[in-house]
Order: C-alpha cells, then sequence, then structure tokens
C-alpha cells in the first residue's frame, strides 16, 4: 500500500514532476501485485488497456510472466546464482511483456541488441 507521502505526491496538487517521482519510487513487486486475482475488477477496467497486444490478454498469464520476472530481479538483486533458471524462459518472458508494453521498444531491442 502507498504511504501517508506517497498518498500526498498523488494529491491533485501535487506536481507532475512529483508524481514521477512517485512512480519511480514504487518496487517492482508493488508494480506485480496490480495483476493478483485480487484486481480483476481493475483489470476488467483499466489495466489490460497499458498493454498494446493485439490478442487478448489474461490476467492470470500477465501475473504469472510478471512474478518470474520478479522472482528473477530478486535473485539477482540479492547475489544468488540463476544458472538453474531456465535462460530461455527468462528472455521470453521479458520479451512478451515489453512487447506488450511497448511493440515498437522491442523492435528496437531486437533490432540493436540481438545480434
Amino acid at each position: 500500500s502507498l504511504t501517508d507521502e506517497q498518498n500526498e505526491m498523488m494529491s491533485t496538487k501535487t506536481s507532475f514532476e512529483k508524481r514521477g517521482q512517485l512512480i519511480s519510487s514504487l518496487s517492482f513487486g508493488f508494480w506485480t501485485r496490480f495483476f493478483r486475482c485480487e484486481f480483476e475488477e481493475l483489470w476488467r477496467k483499466s489495466l489490460r488497456f497499458v498493454f498494446k497486444g493485439n490478442s487478448p490478454l489474461i490476467r492470470g498469464e500477465v501475473a504469472s510472466q510478471l512474478d518470474y520476472l520478479r522472482q528473477l530481479r530478486n535473485r539477482i538483486a540479492h547475489h544468488e546464482c540463476i544458472l538453474k533458471m531456465d535462460i530461455s524462459k527468462m528472455e521470453n518472458s521479458s520479451f512478451e511483456i515489453i512487447g506488450l508494453l511497448s511493440p515498437h521498444a522491442l523492435s528496437w531491442l531486437k533490432l540493436n541488441l540481438l545480434d
């Protein structure tokens, strides 16, 4: 949940710069929680429109991919071994989420970084 400081930043009196600071201060775990089943109604009304994919998205599938990426990120951040993790699954999950958020960014990534 948001702290009092974060709630204050989201007030209508707050500048866009402070709102940007709020968004950047939230953890990856915070964002991935939006895709849990308790937010199904939020998914149906709003969150699904964040993604640019052509096919209908299922909240649980997005949640699963984001959770996998969160686990990977946490292992790396805590200097834990990732050698036993499925590298191709990590790559596919990353590319799928990037492509859903921005097909243009995925095209750029594939063109410039995946030679």
